[in-house]
């Protein structure tokens, strides 16, 4: 009930019953107990009024006199302490209300966003307190609280023992984040002496004591670890119990931890998935040591993290991280360093990994992010879908709104200048038919053009990630869905902000569901396009193809090198070459040629970066270079395109002739099949892992 001003009469609290019986039922959802105590307590009479911007709570005595109750903190209060906590606006850690009054700053605290940038979407928890249960059945008549009542993050806490209940639960709950924060409405919730600090001190005392003898389990299973028998299991496919850990806030991974324990269960695979069970957890080390305790895992497995990040993990237990984004806690010399004797890696990144940081080589293989099939299996006939051509993306902002935006944002002559010459003389490539699928030619622009103009620009890297990353790859992209345009075709754009564009808007349909459409998209359609400048091998590309699509890829300078590079990893092995000194000794002028295109195409020598060349380039070739479309699919010319000329050509051709796309269909899934799978991934994964396991027992036998 708002207060509005003006309203000076007495009115019974109890015509408010309706909202009381609502909070009621919200309660009785989460909190069975204390919705029984309240239901229980007779029939609130208390009164209430309006007094300026206040609402005030009167009691009426036997002899006629109403008496107010005190109101500490109004809704002008209540504001005014929200916005002391959290001066941003914004709810971004958790805390602890020590006290209800009116109620006013718990629903103040629990309306506000929310901003958690280290874990996007995470909600921190508010803790919230109340000593007296009458009270709380007055506030309960006040506010229609049922979505604060339903929300998971709010923790409510009833009676004289409310905080001895929040302790109790704390202990219980590591995986909740403990208050930082807190506001003490009712201090007689407090024992003498008693703070937050105090309180925080004795729950982390018994959470150090509960890790402790979780710890001594742990020792046990390292004890008990036996390389020999592992490596055994990993080596004759026996199986095996694998633990993976990963978190919520991070949408992909999450999908993407959940498929790769789907592969690995498709090999016979015992596993048990680690992840918050809602938004208002984290992840703690006694949850994972906990999970170790009772699952006694053969192997564990992350995504993007590495075991010395996680406490709770046992010592001797192989790990394993995926490394699939490119982030600092990975690739650092700390990281490298911490790299223990049964850590593993697979994943992007291997060469500065291993050469750069001293993550340990043989413990480190290279892997694509891969599909699993099983989740494109539906053989749902979709016609709604039906159509010519199609194109999967959410890169629809043209490139001259992106870079109009920059030049506002900035409000710089000096950067309208030179923003727009560089997006001038990419823009003149791309008009005349041409592209840039090379990161240095992109950095080399940008640098020669900041001569050009005399301008001083101290950090290059945000002026090389917004024309690398943004402006060229939208260039890219839409270059070649308008030589699709261009054609009298059933064209259709799927994904965010097509409906904008101002010339591809009568090709949008709007955002495709991943779980529910996409794979009918990739089938309906005759022809799906896989258009990206840095080369098309790419989870989507391996999903579509796995959901049984036909793709047309746009070629880029990449997949060139791959195809040239294992031209020389043949030679090479037909030569016994394995140095680059034995290399520069024996090349013949195909050789030369080879590392001249290499050179040219990766814009500086391949060799003499300080490690050896043909060394990792045998690493590539050990995984069967399935990390550019050129060299994964032997089909790559027939479907690749790099022209408005070849893609068109291509489309006629493709759209008539059923029986031909229907033989590179199934040629090209079964090498995703074979390859590109969690599954076929998590195959070489566990035979590197035995192989390791078993060379370390033979090492230490001698």
């Amino acid at each position: 009930m708002p207060p509005s001003s003006g309203n000076v009469e007495w009115l019974p609290l109890s015509r408010l019953a309706a909202q009381f019986q609502a909070n009621l039922a919200a309660i009785a959802g989460r909190y069975p107990q204390l919705a029984a105590d309240l239901a229980a307590l007779p029939a609130c009479r208390s009164l209430i009024r309006a007094n300026g911007d206040s609402i005030e709570i009167g009691h009426r005595s036997a002899n006629g006199d109403i008496t107010v109750s005190p109101n500490p903190v109004p809704p002008s209060s209540a504001a005014a302490v929200a916005a002391k906590l959290f001066p941003t606006g914004s709810c971004t850690q958790p805390v602890l209300i020590a006290g209800l009054d009116q109620g006013w700053l718990w629903s103040r605290l629990q309306q506000l966003p929310i901003s958690t940038p280290a874990a996007p979407g995470h909600r921190p928890p508010l803790y919230f307190l109340c000593r007296d249960i009458d009270r709380l059945q007055m506030v309960l008549h006040l506010h229609d609280w049922r979505a604060l009542l339903g929300d998971g993050r709010v923790r409510l806490f009833c009676g004289d023992d409310a905080i001895a209940q929040f302790r109790a639960e704390a202990i219980e709950n590591p995986q909740h984040p403990l208050p930082r924060l807190s506001v003490t409405v009712d201090p007689q919730l407090w024992k003498s002496g008693e703070t937050l600090d105090t309180l925080l001190r004795d729950i982390v005392s018994e959470w150090e004591q509960r890790f402790a003898h979780l710890t001594l389990h742990l020792q046990s299973m390292d004890q008990s670890f036996d390389p020999s028998r592992l490596a055994t299991q990993m080596r004759c496919g026996e199986p095996l119990k694998i633990f993976g850990i990963t978190s919520r806030f991070t949408t992909f991974l999450q999908y993407s931890m959940r498929d790769w324990l789907d592969g690995l269960r498709s090999m016979g695979h015992e596993t048990s998935l680690l992840m918050e069970s809602a938004d208002h957890e984290s992840i703690h080390p006694i949850t994972i040591a906990a999970r170790c305790d009772v699952f006694q895992p053969d192997l564990i497995v992350m995504i993007d993290h590495y075991r010395a990040e996680l406490k709770g993990i046992p010592l001797a237990i192989p790990s394993v991280m995926w490394v699939q984004d490119r982030l600092p806690n990975i690739f650092n010399a700390n990281a490298g360093a911490a790299q223990q004797p049964t850590d593993y890696v697979i994943g992007q990144g291997r060469t500065d990994c291993v050469h750069i940081y001293g993550y340990p080589s043989s413990r480190f293989m290279p892997a694509m992010i891969g599909t699993n099939p099983a989740r494109f299996s539906s053989d749902e006939v979709t016609p709604e879908f039906d159509c010519d051509v199609s194109f999967i993306s959410h890169c629809s902002t043209p490139a001259e709104k992106m870079i109009d935006e920059d030049i506002q944002r900035l409000n710089s002559p000096h950067a309208t200048r030179l923003l727009g010459d560089i997006f001038d003389q990419l823009k003149q490539i791309y008009a005349t038919g041409g592209s840039i699928t090379q990161q240095y030619k992109i950095e080399a622009l940008i640098r020669q053009t900041i001569i050009g103009t005399r301008t001083s620009v101290p950090d290059l890297q945000p002026l090389i990630d917004l024309f690398t990353h943004r402006i060229n790859n939208a260039l890219y992209r839409h270059q070649a869905i308008g030589w699709v345009a261009e054609m009298d075709i059933n064209l259709r754009l799927y994904g965010r902000g097509w409906d904008q564009h101002p010339q591809f808007s009568r090709f949008a349909c709007g955002v495709a569901d991943n779980e529910k459409q996409l794979a009918s998209i990739y089938r309906r359609s005759r022809i799906n396009l896989q258009v990206t400048p840095f080369g098309a091998a790419h989870q989507r590309l391996f999903d579509g193809l796995a959901a049984g699509g036909f793709f047309l890829m746009r070629r880029c300078s990449g997949d060139r090198f791959d195809q040239t590079l294992r031209k020389l990893a043949k030679w090479c092995e037909a030569q016994q070459i394995t140095t680059d000194v034995m290399l520069l000794a024996r090349a013949d002028d195909n050789v030369r040629d080879w590392l001249a295109e290499l050179n040219e195409i990766d814009g500086k020598p391949v060799m003499g970066r300080g490690y050896d060349f043909v060394s990792e380039m045998m690493v590539t070739a050990d995984e069967g270079f399935i990390r550019s479309a050129g060299t994964i699919w032997p089909e790559f010319d027939a479907v690749s395109f790099d022209s408005r000329e070849e893609l068109q050509a291509q489309i006629q051709t493709y759209l008539v002739d059923a029986p031909q796309r229907a033989s590179l269909i199934a040629s090209m899934r079964q090498r995703v099949l074979e390859s590109l799978t969690y599954r076929a991934v998590s195959e070489r994964m566990l035979k590197m892992i035995g192989d390791d396991l078993a060379a370390s027992v033979i090492n230490r036998a001698a």
